[in-house]
């Protein structure tokens, strides 16, 4: 039997024996007790079997966070889609059968923010053995009430709701923040976790209005840099959490970790996750092997094909230094270069020295073309606020120690396009940009 198998399945059973009609999951449409969480859990396990394809609409998190769990449970494989089934599974009473660890049961895309997006399969125990590396590494307990921010097609949101049920935690969905749902999720939840994008996280941050809220301690972020704007309005809208940014990719989940960053360095991607090798290439990208990656990877013709390499080795695009002690600092992108004055630059050390800047939230380096038919760099910024009076002279100061070609910068007035998980999508960013549709103003 696997080790990881009952884990689930005694969590959810403690949990619904102690308070049954105490609320488990809470999202949009309203509340499922912890009862009805574990029926229809082991209903969603007896309506499949390993392989049988449960596609689930997206909408509801009482709908889709059910059928995940029965899947993990070995009731087939778990995958989002427009016009999927849009209710819960059935309730069931009898205890399934434990598949084997490598049964496939997740399948998640990529937000293709770098390339065309992908579809990941992953095996039941990926995910779980990521939880209880996390679970001790974190400290997380059953006793807390977690907040996922995000579109369930980004792949921490089901990652971190499954990994609530695994603690027998309470667990709140919600998508972009708006002011009423967020509202109504601090009252009925009362989180002590959030987990999502920094983009999100500070989003819900500068809806806390009232008094900071105390009862949050533990902030989890990641899927992109954390500014130092961004963490000023974390630390404002929750004093007592402890703030700790991640590093990964939707293959590999967690690959690093960085206790209360500082926003200042932020190609400081903190120290190895537990169970993680890393190596770095002959191009300086970085090869990892890791007990937490997808298993396959679903080619458009349906075929499938290993994630990483025989002997488990995965090479990312990500160029990286790698210090004796474990800790990961992220060079660039090999396939994320900007043109500048005929030459390709790397876009990550403009948009991290632009993020330094206090009042910038986040920065998006990207090419447009131009009348030469090559790309020409443009940055787009989101700001806190009004610039800086003396906006102008720290963007130069700024970019001058980041490259020595002129880069124009423009300030972004709209909502600019975002991926599933909240972050900047730069090719949408590009193309808005480009036809007219994004506004936006030159900063100095």
């Amino acid at each position: 039997m696997s080790a990881s198998y009952p884990a689930l399945l005694e969590r959810l059973h403690d949990a619904s024996v102690r308070a049954p009609q105490h609320p488990a999951v809470f999202g949009i449409s309203g509340t499922l007790d912890r009862d009805t969480l574990l029926r229809r859990a082991l209903g969603a396990a007896e309506a499949g079997n390993a392989g049988t394809q449960r596609v689930v609409a997206p909408d509801d998190v009482g709908a889709w966070l059910p059928w995940l769990a029965g899947c993990s449970l070995g009731g087939g494989i778990w995958r989002l889609a427009a016009g999927g089934i849009d209710e819960p599974p059935p309730a069931g009473a009898s205890i399934p059968a434990p598949s084997a660890d490598d049964t496939p049961c997740i399948a998640t895309q990529t937000t293709g923010t770098t390339g065309a997006p992908r579809t990941l399969i992953r095996d039941r125990a990926s995910w779980l053995r990521c939880f209880i590396a996390e679970e001790w590494l974190l400290g997380l307990r059953s006793t807390d009430r977690i907040l996922v921010l995000g579109h369930p097609a980004f792949s921490l949101v089901p990652y971190a709701a499954l990994r609530a049920l695994h603690l027998g935690a309470a667990v709140g969905v919600l998508g972009r923040p708006a002011r009423r749902p967020a509202r109504w999720m601090r009252g009925a939840l009362a989180p002590t976790v959030i987990y999502g994008a920094p983009p999100l996280v500070m989003a819900l941050a500068r809806m806390q209005t009232a008094q900071p809220d105390a009862t949050v301690r533990r902030i989890i972020t990641g899927g992109a840099r954390v500014s130092v704007a961004q963490l000023r309005s974390m630390q404002s809208a929750w004093p007592a959490a402890r703030i700790t940014s991640f590093y990964g990719t939707a293959e590999t989940s967690f690959l690093s970790v960085r206790e209360n960053p500082d926003g200042a360095d932020s190609a400081d991607a903190g120290m190895l996750f537990p169970g993680v090798e890393c190596a770095r290439d002959p191009l300086g990208r970085l090869r990892v092997r890791t007990p937490y990656a997808a298993t396959t990877v679903e080619q458009a013709d349906g075929t499938t094909q290993p994630v990483t390499d025989a002997n488990g080795w995965l090479t990312l695009a990500d160029r990286v230094s790698l210090a004796a002690n474990g800790k990961v600092r992220l060079l660039e992108r090999t396939d994320d270069r900007v043109n500048i004055a005929g030459a390709l630059i790397a876009a990550a050390p403009l948009e991290q020295a632009l993020e330094r800047l206090p009042w910038v939230t986040e920065a998006a380096v990207v090419g447009l073309p131009d009348a030469r038919r090559s790309d020409t760099a443009l940055a787009l910024v989101m700001t806190a606020g009004t610039p800086a009076d003396d906006a102008g002279h720290q963007l130069r100061e700024a970019l001058d120690r980041a490259t020595p070609a002129r880069l124009r910068v423009e300030r972004m007035l709209d909502d600019p396009p975002r991926t599933a998980g909240g972050k900047l999508d730069r090719r949408a960013l590009a193309r808005a940009r480009a036809a007219g549709t994004l506004a936006t103003e030159v900063l100095p």
